[in-house]
C-alpha cells in the first residue's frame, strides 16, 4: 500500500502576431512563457515483494521556458501558399511515484523540441477533390 500526493501549478503567458510585410508576402510569430511547479510526496506502508515502510519522500521539480514559433508565408497565386516554419515546445517534468517495488521516486526532466516545416498548400481541381 503505498500514499501519495501531488500539488501542481502551471501558469503560461502567450502572444502572437502576423504582419504583411509585402502583398504576397507575410511573417508570423507567436511567444509563450510558461512556469511549471510540483510539490509531490509519496509513502510506502507496505509492499507487496515483503519491503518495509519507506518514506514520505518529497520532491518538488520545477521549471519555467520562453518557447515560440515563427512562420514566413508566400502566395504565388490566389489559390497556393508556400510556407516555412520554425517552432519549438516544452514539456514540464513528470514524476513517477512506483513505491510499492521501487525506493525512490522518479523524476523526469524537462524536454524541448524543435520542429521546422516547409510545405505547399493548393486548392486543386477547381476544389473538386
Amino acid at each position: 500500500v503505498a500514499r501519495q500526493r501531488q500539488e501542481h501549478r502551471a501558469y503560461g503567458l502567450y502572444a502572437a502576431g502576423s504582419y504583411q510585410l509585402a502583398e504576397r508576402w507575410r511573417v508570423a510569430g507567436g511567444l509563450r512563457y510558461s512556469d511549471d511547479r510540483k510539490d509531490f510526496v509519496a509513502e510506502r506502508l507496505s509492499s507487496p515483494i515483503g519491503a518495509g515502510a519507506l518514506g514520505p519522500i518529497r520532491v518538488r521539480p520545477d521549471d519555467q521556458q520562453l518557447s515560440g514559433d515563427l512562420s514566413l508565408s508566400f502566395l504565388p497565386a490566389a489559390d497556393t501558399l508556400i510556407y516555412a516554419r520554425y517552432a519549438n515546445g516544452f514539456r514540464a517534468p513528470a514524476v513517477q511515484g512506483r513505491l510499492l517495488f521501487g525506493d525512490v521516486v522518479s523524476v523526469a526532466g524537462s524536454e524541448t523540441l524543435h520542429s521546422v516545416e516547409l510545405g505547399a498548400k493548393a486548392d486543386l481541381w477547381e476544389r473538386r477533390g
